[in-house]
């Protein structure tokens, strides 16, 4: 206070709070560096492993100590160069079929959240009815949705959905237990709706363990569209590699296989890729995932 009675004003950079610099969220700090270096870890180990099995599966194949059943990479490499168009076209097929599916099973899994979470009571029921639904073997489903719908796409979108939902679902009802009970108290202090609860506190709180359904389920949406295709289909991997396996075209075979692998990988990698961009509130300082 000055001598006439005034208070001076404060600077305002001065009375700010200044923030410590995120070191590990430059690009040249040393945690950032650590960080991309352990994750270029965890990718290169499979990849020098998966390198080292085919670089020993080519040898045997040259000294010819492999079954007939077992081609050669090389064998799977002529293959590929053979029939890419073929392979190209069937795998089209069959990811349409799995993202229709799966899209399908991603909205039936976020609708009957949204039911659950706005009435609890319904969460036993919804559970018993996904769990009977699951232990239907989907190779004694597939053919007979093949006989309800023939051979078009339809029964494959069902069987990639059937396949994908049970864990999308078990992933939102695990998620919805979730949020602490804290935050949905207080926001009802604040008279919050039960809309925006759900929006505010209990969906945020519920994505990761729904991401981690959502992984499980995009993965098993292109199994499942493969399943239907090996009962009956005109496109796709199963049929290629049905007709493959009929016909003794061994390394065709193991292609059409390397090939799912691929697809459902990729696929896994993608909804991974929207996760961690989706949930940047869920990692801590050195950038992954919580």
């Amino acid at each position: 206070m000055t001598a006439g009675g005034h208070i001076p004003a404060a600077a305002p950079d001065a009375m700010r709070p200044t923030a410590a610099p995120d070191k590990a969220g430059t690009p040249g700090a040393p945690g950032a560096r650590q960080g991309r270096g352990m994750r270029l870890g965890r990718v290169g180990r499979p990849l020098d492993v998966a390198a080292a099995a085919l670089a020993l599966l080519q040898c045997a194949g040259l000294a010819g100590l492999l079954p007939p059943t077992i081609p050669s990479p090389a064998a799977i490499l002529r293959a590929l160069q053979q029939d890419y168009p073929l392979l190209a076209g069937h795998t089209a097929a069959t990811l349409e079929a799995a993202a229709v599916g799966f899209a399908a099973a991603l909205a039936v899994g976020l609708v009957l959240m949204a039911i659950v979470a706005f009435v609890p009571p319904l969460e036993s029921l919804v559970y018993n009815a996904a769990l009977i639904l699951h232990t239907l073997p989907l190779l004694v489903l597939a053919p007979i949705l093949v006989i309800w719908f023939g051979l078009g796409m339809e029964a494959r979108i069902i069987i990639s959905a059937l396949a994908a939902y049970y864990a999308i679902l078990m992933g939102a009802l695990h998620g919805l237990r979730a949020s602490p009970r804290s935050a949905g108290e207080l926001m009802r202090l604040l008279s919050a709706s039960r809309m925006q609860v759900f929006r505010k506190v209990t969906l945020p709180y519920a994505l990761p363990a729904l991401f981690a359904g959502v992984k499980i389920g995009a993965t098993g949406a292109v199994l499942g569209a493969v399943i239907a295709e090996w009962t009956g289909a005109e496109r796709g991997l199963g049929v290629m590699m049905a007709y493959s396996l009929f016909s003794f075209q061994v390394p065709r075979v193991w292609l059409t296989m390397f090939t799912m692998m691929v697809v459902a990988v990729a696929v896994y990698a993608l909804v991974q890729a929207a996760e961690r961009r989706l949930l940047r509130w869920a990692r801590p300082a050195g950038g992954e995932p919580a």
